[in-house]
């Protein structure tokens, strides 16, 4: 995403603060029924959860911004972005972030789905609209079994502005929000306990 004076990751307060709006329109958008944890909520940091190591110690790493129970014993997480595509059509998420989400992934048992506010949808960074055919999702799982590029890029880490390693995948790979949340619908009515 750039921000009106054209730099990628210029200004963290107003990444911050609509990261928290799209992450609240993605809760918005959830079927009648469903129940939600947006982990980065009220707080000035991101979204972390905790491992007790050897010892007692507590390990923090980021964490899926959302979880969301579909009933029946559904439950997905999600990593939201509110970005555009690269000039290519790629979607990117740092290595450092992957890496994290697939600890998450293994300590759950439970994937994550890398889901993205495709802003140049809806007018640009600070369009207001959100509509569902908007969004795109898809497992990390799904992602990570084929990466179309990997390659230092501008990001905030730790409320700096750094360089890491992404990964990026292309458009085209990804599933809209609607049908995933149309095949967990109909997955959560169909299992029982």
């Amino acid at each position: 995403m750039r921000t009106s004076n054209g730099v990628h990751c210029g200004d963290l307060s107003r990444d911050r603060r609509l990261g928290d709006l799209w992450e609240s329109n993605f809760c918005g958008l959830l079927p009648d029924g469903c129940s939600f944890i947006r982990h980065q909520k009220d707080r000035n940091a991101g979204a972390v959860f905790g491992v007790v190591d050897p010892g007692g110690v507590i390990r923090w790493s980021p964490s899926p911004d959302a979880s969301v129970w579909w009933g029946r014993g559904i439950t997905s997480h999600h990593e939201i972005k509110h970005k555009n595509a690269t000039r290519s059509g790629h979607f990117g998420l740092e290595e450092y972030r992957v890496n994290s989400l697939c600890e998450f992934m293994q300590r759950v048992g439970q994937d994550v789905h890398y889901t993205i506010h495709d802003h140049d949808c809806s007018g640009g960074p600070l369009g207001p609209g959100n509509d569902i055919k908007h969004w795109v999702t898809l497992s990390l799982q799904a992602l990570l079994a084929d990466v179309d590029d990997k390659r230092q890029s501008p990001t905030y880490r730790s409320g700096r502005r750094v360089m890491e390693m992404t990964y990026y995948w292309h458009r085209s790979r990804f599933n809209t929000l609607e049908d995933e949340f149309d095949n967990l619908t109909y997955f959560a009515r169909r299992e029982s306990f």
